[in-house]
């Protein structure tokens, strides 16, 4: 059953090389220029919150363990 999947080479390449090539003419520089800056601002607006999240996350864990040592 298994060699009834087999796909050649050939035929994955031609499939990537033909879907690529179908796609590339629709492509702006206007796309590829908002994708990229969508991709920076994702990027730094994630970096951000985790660090706001462990800041926040510690200062929190600090207060509660003090509180409990008191009592």
């Amino acid at each position: 059953m298994a060699g009834l999947h087999h796909i050649e080479n050939d035929t994955v390449a031609g499939t990537i090389g033909g879907t690529l090539l179908a796609i590339l003419p629709n492509l702006e520089t206007t796309d590829i220029t908002r994708t990229i800056v969508l991709g920076a601002v994702g990027a730094i607006a994630s970096f951000v919150i985790t660090q706001l999240c462990k800041w926040a996350w510690k200062k929190l864990k600090n207060k509660l363990f003090n509180r409990s040592k008191e009592h």
